[in-house]
């Protein structure tokens, strides 16, 4: 798309140089050379290739929090999104992170190799291959793997979100053919990545016989609810996040005390993408003896983790991660509540780097743990 077009198209032309969009950047609090504003500008007055060529392209977190706020409604997300295939075209792809893994894992599962994705499922856990509710765990065996030295057991958590969903007398479909939702691919520009990864998620959720797909994750639901039909069509089926279900029906659960004081950390995709700020809070309440105990920044204007996609995580990253963490435990909470796996990665990934500790927890696995079992403990 020629910079003309993508100007348009993100209505970057409307920009007044108000910067409500700087002043509201993560990245730009801690790295006065960032700037959302100067990049639009530069691109409005014809100086497309310097923002092609520069590496800020990949430091923006796409936290969505300058376009949220932005008077004129300039699409900024859009913009940097648009951009960075321009950016690839030209060689400037950024610098990934942990060795370039993650992107790895994702060129791996579009190339179209079988799945194998069952093997973590815990004895007595009911599942099946195929149903009406199938539940995508998508990357999180893989970073399961990746990411077990950070003291995070990601297996677990998908393992808690099976053990929930029976408890609503759900038993889910797993697919072996599921792959990485496309989300990295979607905001780094490689639309084609990312195009091929959707048709093959539509392919594995038809075979399942799929009418309702359930997330762990609020990337892979965000992308899947928000992308997917925009450039495949109308889903056959509904997506939901397994938070909006365990809210809907938390009459059907009998909790135990679990006496601890908590605050909750809203996503980037979970909270200012989707919306979804008030259900996760009533799951949290409605477990006896659970203080809720909210940050300084929540909701919507909750702070980013400081890491996206995979690429350009710097000191900029690690500074917005320690800031978070320091609300979080400015709290008096002994434990932060998260719905977002990354989430966790890049605190965790922080924590071992020196910022301020404190317990993580999914809010899924919380649920888990706060369910009575059957011999009453």
């Amino acid at each position: 798309m020629r910079s003309e077009e993508i100007v348009k198209k993100t209505n970057a032309h409307f920009c007044l140089d108000c910067t409500v969009c700087t002043g509201s950047c993560p990245v730009a609090r801690v790295r006065p050379g960032f700037s959302p504003r100067l990049t639009v500008r530069r691109m409005v007055f014809g100086k497309d290739k310097s923002v092609v060529v520069d590496p800020d392209l990949w430091s923006c977190l796409t936290c969505g929090t300058c376009s949220s706020r932005c008077p004129l409604e300039v699409d900024f997300l859009d913009f940097i999104r648009r951009m960075r295939t321009e950016a690839i075209e030209g060689g400037n792809m950024g610098i990934p992170s942990h060795d370039g893994l993650m992107q790895v894992m994702a060129e791996i599962q579009a190339s179209g190799i079988p799945q194998a994705k069952q093997f973590w499922l815990q004895d007595g856990l009911k599942a099946k291959k195929q149903g009406v509710d199938l539940l995508f765990v998508g990357c999180l065996p893989f970073y399961g793997i990746a990411f077990e030295d950070y003291g995070l057991d990601l297996l677990a958590m998908a393992n808690d979100a099976v053990r929930v969903l029976n408890a609503m007398n759900i038993e889910p479909a797993l697919s072996e053919n599921e792959r990485c939702c496309g989300h990295d691919q979607y905001w780094r520009g490689k639309f084609e990545r990312f195009e091929r990864l959707a048709r093959l998620n539509l392919e594995a959720f038809r075979e399942s016989g799929a009418e309702r797909v359930i997330f762990i994750c609020p990337e892979g639901y965000e992308i899947v609810k928000n992308e997917y039909p925009k450039y495949l069509g109308e889903l056959p089926f509904e997506p939901v996040h397994i938070v909006e279900l365990v809210a809907e029906r938390i009459g059907d659960f009998n909790f135990r005390e679990v006496e601890r004081k908590a605050t909750y950390h809203d996503s980037c995709r979970m909270g200012r993408f989707l919306g979804l700020f008030d259900a996760p809070r009533k799951i949290i309440s409605s477990i006896p003896k659970l203080e809720l105990v909210e940050m300084d920044r929540d909701r919507s204007n909750s702070l980013c983790c400081g890491a996206s996609g995979w690429t350009n995580c710097f000191s900029c990253s690690k500074q917005i991660q320690t800031e978070r963490l320091s609300q979080a435990k400015g709290t008096g909470a002994d434990l932060m509540v998260t719905s977002c796996p990354k989430c966790q990665i890049h605190f965790r990934c922080a924590m071992k780097g020196g910022a301020p500790e404190i317990e993580m927890m999914d809010l899924v696995s919380l649920v888990s743990l706060a369910m009575t079992k059957e011999d009453g403990t």
